[in-house]
């Protein structure tokens, strides 16, 4: 990708505060596809090796449960009875023992019945998921790419120039950059249960990594209105900020 910077000392009253504008060359070599396809082998293997996790966790929870009470159990008896042989005072050592396991019993059964229903429905989710066997893939190719500085652990925010004269926007803690990434062809597939909840997703690359055109700071963003992942809106980089600042909310 050859860039030409190029400068220009026209001053717009809508341009952010600056001197001189820089504009960058790029041919706009851009695309948008999604497709919905059944699993592949190895998302297949993902979500097969997702749901024999949950399973044993679901299956070992009754006893983390009892160890954790019991821990408790150990821990409050043996201070309360050492205390009480210090200072020869206080409640005999079986009384400081009904009181620790009077502590200890409801935190464990808590414990149990809080986690069973949430891994109970993990497991049903991930075995729908499988029994659905459908993947959805967005797929994007471009050749020119704008950063967004984060803000706030919001994660990585990326807006990518389309040959139709738009931009489509990729952001989140899943688009951090790597070896990889920003890429000019990449594929996020999304695994979803019968429900349309998104079960697991990953990124698959299979171009070359982009640099950025450039990285606009997070002290402008508070003015932008950023759209959806994968929504495609008219605009060009070069003018990303004025398209972003006049949209409505």
């Amino acid at each position: 990708m050859n860039l030409q910077v190029v400068g220009d000392n026209r001053c717009d009253l809508m341009h952010f505060p600056t001197h001189t504008e820089t504009r960058y060359s790029y041919s706009s070599m851009g695309a948008i596809e999604r497709t919905i396809r059944p699993l592949a082998e190895k998302e297949h293997r993902l979500l097969s090796s997702a749901l024999a996790w949950r399973k044993r966790r679901q299956k070992v929870l009754a006893r983390r449960a009892f160890l954790i009470g019991l821990s408790l159990f150990v821990f409050f008896s043996g201070v309360t009875v050492t205390a009480t042989h210090t200072d020869r005072r206080g409640p005999a050592w079986y009384y400081c023992c009904l009181i620790s396991l009077a502590i200890a019993v409801p935190v464990a059964l808590w414990l149990y019945f809080d986690l069973k229903p949430k891994f109970l429905r993990e497991v049903d989710l991930y075995e729908r998921a499988l029994q659905r066997n459908e993947a959805r893939i967005t797929r994007i190719q471009s050749n020119a790419v704008v950063e967004f500085e984060e803000q706030e652990d919001e994660g990585a925010c990326y807006a990518f120039q389309l040959d139709t004269g738009q931009v489509v926007f990729v952001s989140g803690q899943d688009f951090y950059p790597s070896a990889k990434f920003p890429n000019s062809d990449f594929s996020v597939v999304e695994i979803h249960a019968d429900d349309g909840k998104v079960v697991e997703s990953l990124i698959e690359k299979t171009g070359f990594k982009l640099k950025p055109l450039r990285k606009i700071s997070y002290r402008q963003k508070p003015g932008m209105t950023i759209p959806e992942n994968f929504k495609p809106m008219d605009g060009d980089l070069n003018h990303i900020e004025e398209v972003l600042s006049s949209r409505e909310g």
